[in-house]
């Protein structure tokens, strides 16, 4: 059985590891290079199954409370 290069990048990705770099403000190219991947590998893996894609609208909702935090702190100080 042959398999695609795409799906072997796949396999050595773990969502909670993505999904807690997302939350905390790193975009999908900082990720890829974190692990070798390209921003569009690591995109079909946030959509491959039915976990995944509800995850990352998760992830993104906690980095945009992860940003409201840190202008937060700018400005009280």
């Amino acid at each position: 059985m042959k398999i695609s290069k795409t799906a072997l990048h796949l396999i050595s990705l773990d969502l909670d590891e993505v999904c807690e770099m997302i939350a905390e403000g790193c975009s999908l190219a900082q990720i890829g290079v974190k692990f070798e991947r390209s921003r569009n590998v690591l995109w079909k893996f946030l959509q491959k199954n039915e976990e995944h894609p509800q995850a990352y609208p998760v992830a993104l909702q906690e980095r945009g409370f992860h940003h409201a935090n840190m202008i937060e702190r700018l400005v009280s100080k």
